[in-house]
């Protein structure tokens, strides 16, 4: 009767310290920290992948993620509101909040499926407790997103 009330504790231990253990952690696009330092973000040289960096970014929007959701181009509105997306990272998945889009990471990689289910793929360059780095890379273009983990 002892052994089989021990077991029991030791069973219930395991799964609530197991399920703790997966608990995503909630990050948020570092929009004024992207802007103020993107010269450190455009690995790329050169003004044109300054531009074309800053507007990629803009996909880490709720208003661009909600536009992709919907399969429509985001107004010019939503892209001046530009307020910064969430996501849910686990161990094995990240999950854009906004977008109600998980992907699996492979190899440091996620993927975003966008409009027309065109693939945007990102690499985890960097990931700790306080911040999750993005990179893209389109030919020449190479780009850092940098999350902000929120408490």
């Amino acid at each position: 009767m002892k052994v089989t009330n021990c077991a029991k504790i030791i069973l219930l231990t395991l799964l609530i310290g197991c399920s703790e253990t997966d608990k995503p952690s909630k990050y948020v696009f570092d929009a004024k920290k992207y802007e103020k330092n993107i010269d450190n973000y455009v690995i790329s040289k050169g003004e044109m992948y300054k531009f074309t960096c800053g507007m990629m970014s803009m996909v880490f929007t709720k208003e661009v993620m909600q536009a992709i959701k919907e399969n429509k181009k985001p107004s010019e509105k939503d892209m001046e509101k530009g307020t910064p997306a969430t996501i849910n990272v686990s161990k094995n998945n990240i999950e854009f909040v906004d977008l109600g889009q998980k992907s699996e990471i492979k190899d440091n990689k996620v993927t975003l499926i966008g409009m027309n289910n065109q693939k945007m793929v990102f690499t985890i360059t960097e990931k700790n407790e306080e911040v999750l780095l993005f990179r893209t890379k389109i030919e020449k273009q190479v780009c850092d997103y940098p999350f902000k983990k929120l408490n």
